[in-house]
């Protein structure tokens, strides 16, 4: 039988801006297979549940980005922020595939009792959102993916990539190497001195000005340190996943889609979203000229959450 249990008692962040400032319930549910999730349960009174996916490498954290919570009972949303197998606090999955993720989502809606809901990933979360609403079907009430990557297999998306291409390319072909990457960037991110100068390294363009914020340079060093909380393997094997093959084609998701997208956005260059937004039916796509990877989230996350809920 599946077991959802509370891992910590409530708690209320008071540390920034971008923390939680309702509270939020850390808790563990168990799958019938024996291997166990972690979730963040924002606004748990909320009537329309929205399961979170988060980027990549990155854990359920990195949902403080976001910044929302005022608007959360405004929205009467309840967001369940999910870590990854291998991420966080979720039990690892021995060769795992993007299509596994979601019967891990429904097995978790199932013990919380949700029929439907909606989905929501960022980044590297955006695929995992698009293989619930291709899976799920009706139970997925709408998809929602910011600053998402797509099928690196699609004419022209691997080179647009740029650079990061190559480090995803090496997370699926050399593991080891991409495993000491990861671990001396989480290194760099938990040292102060280093976490500015490291963070300005792996982002460039508005996402830097968006990390002169205090708040939102602690939400990454922070996911970055929670991605890693198990050593690496996992976020490796996530970011080997993504440079994979899907095993479905976003033409076929035939759920509501709200797709949000940065025009200045060198992560996840912008022609990843135009991509998506040109092959899945009936996606209703805002670019936004100004922004990228991190601030389109850090400075739109009210009108990415009233977008997916009007859907």
């Amino acid at each position: 039988m599946a077991v959802c249990a509370r891992m910590s008692d409530n708690t209320q962040r008071r540390t920034t801006g971008l923390d939680m400032v309702i509270s939020s319930l850390r808790r563990l549910h168990r799958l019938p297979t024996g291997r166990s999730l972690c979730f963040d349960e924002h606004n748990p009174g909320g009537a329309r549940p929205v399961f979170y996916f988060h980027g990549a490498p990155s854990a359920r954290v990195d949902f403080r980005l976001f910044d929302v919570a005022r608007e959360l009972p405004r929205l009467d949303l309840r967001v369940l922020a999910v870590d990854r197998p291998g991420l966080g606090g979720s039990g690892a999955q021995a060769r795992r595939h993007l299509l596994d993720w979601p019967r891990d989502v429904a097995a978790l809606a199932d013990g919380l009792g949700l029929d439907r809901f909606a989905v929501l990933g960022w980044s590297g979360g955006g695929p995992y959102a698009l293989a619930c609403g291709h899976v799920l079907g009706e139970r997925v009430t709408a998809v929602g993916v910011v600053s998402s990557l797509a099928p690196l297999g699609a004419p022209g998306l691997a080179a647009a990539l740029g650079p990061n291409r190559r480090f995803l390319q090496l997370a699926r072909d050399f593991p080891a190497a991409t495993l000491l990457q990861l671990r001396a960037i989480a290194r760099l991110a938990r040292t102060p001195w280093l976490a500015q100068a490291s963070l300005r390294a792996l982002f460039s363009g508005r996402d830097r000005e968006a990390l002169e914020s205090p708040e939102v340079a602690r939400a990454v060093v922070d996911y970055i340190a929670e991605a890693m909380a198990q050593g690496g393997a996992g976020a490796q094997e996530d970011l080997a996943i993504l440079a994979g093959r899907w095993g479905f084609d976003p033409a076929a998701v035939a759920r509501p889609v709200v797709l949000f997208h940065g025009e200045a956005d060198r992560n996840a260059p912008v022609e990843l979203g135009r991509y998506l937004a040109g092959v899945i039916p009936g996606c209703r796509a805002t670019f936004l000229r100004d922004e990228g990877h991190l601030s389109i989230v850090a400075r739109h996350g009210r009108a990415i959450l009233e977008a997916l809920a009007a859907r």
